[in-house]
């Protein structure tokens, strides 16, 4: 076992890693904020709630406005076309007044269907109207927050014409940057005891932190396509190995006739 003096001067070291790995973490995210505030970067999280979720054909994915009235949606359906029904499926920030509008051109609007009082849900709205661009427009939220729709469908008389295509809105929710690198938090808690530790446990202890907050980083930066059932089994590895090099390491020093303690960086 490791002496009074070699676990204190371990964990001296660790308190000095830690304060070196805030102190650059902090530093680094303050001037990013800054920027971010000035508006020199986007910091935001660009893939949520974009208007292209509402037209997929992906129940599980959504578009989402700022929370502010009025708000709108615009599917573009490539040329000029019978409309014969509208389904709106709604996520639970809807709209309590929107009206169903269509154009030729994108600029000049007829309004087909005024709704007054929804109450959420799914909303099935037969009408008769032609035209190249359909547009909801909300002009009153039900609650709090803004429009959301999992799924914008346009039907005519051959059947559906509005998924896959292009579609515009008047704003989508924003995500602040604490949303998007929150993980970074786990890798600043987790590179000290993997770094400098005081023992192997909180080596093993420092490699699940760091681990799984640069998988959860990459994963809202969308730069990773593993999931959480495949990245866990690869931590695991990484634990086994760091205990198997730290009981080599403590036989080596017992075959030498000494002993570091438990583990760790010596």
């Amino acid at each position: 076992m490791a002496t009074k003096i070699e676990m204190a001067a371990r964990a001296k070291r660790q308190a000095v890693v830690s304060k070196v790995v805030w102190g650059l973490l902090f530093m680094t995210m303050g001037v990013l904020f800054m920027l971010d505030n000035l508006g020199t970067i986007d910091l935001s999280d660009q893939r949520q709630y974009p208007a292209s979720n509402a037209v997929d054909g992906d129940p599980a994915t959504r578009w989402s406005s700022a929370f502010s009235d009025p708000q709108w949606i615009t599917v573009d359906l490539g040329a000029t076309a019978e409309i014969t029904r509208v389904r709106l499926n709604w996520e639970a920030a809807y709209a309590r007044k929107y009206a169903i509008e269509v154009s030729d051109d994108g600029s000049s609007w007829t309004t087909v269907k005024s709704v007054t009082n929804d109450a959420g849900g799914i909303d099935e709205h037969e009408v008769t109207a032609s035209g190249r661009y359909l547009r909801i427009r909300g002009t009153k939220r039900a609650t709090p927050y803004g429009y959301s729709l999992w799924e914008l469908e346009v039907y005519g008389p051959g059947g559906l014409l509005s998924q896959g295509r292009p579609a515009t809105v008047s704003s989508r929710e924003e995500t602040g940057p604490w949303a998007v690198y929150w993980p970074l938090l786990m890798i600043g808690a987790g590179l000290p005891p993997l770094l400098a530790p005081k023992d192997g446990g909180d080596q093993v202890l420092g490699l699940f932190l760091t681990g799984f907050g640069v998988f959860l980083q990459l994963q809202r930066l969308a730069l990773t396509t593993w999931s959480f059932s495949q990245t866990w089994p690869v931590l695991l590895m990484g634990a086994g190995f760091l205990l198997a090099v730290q009981a080599l390491r403590q036989m080596a020093n017992r075959a030498d006739g000494g002993d570091t303690g438990a583990g760790g960086m010596a």
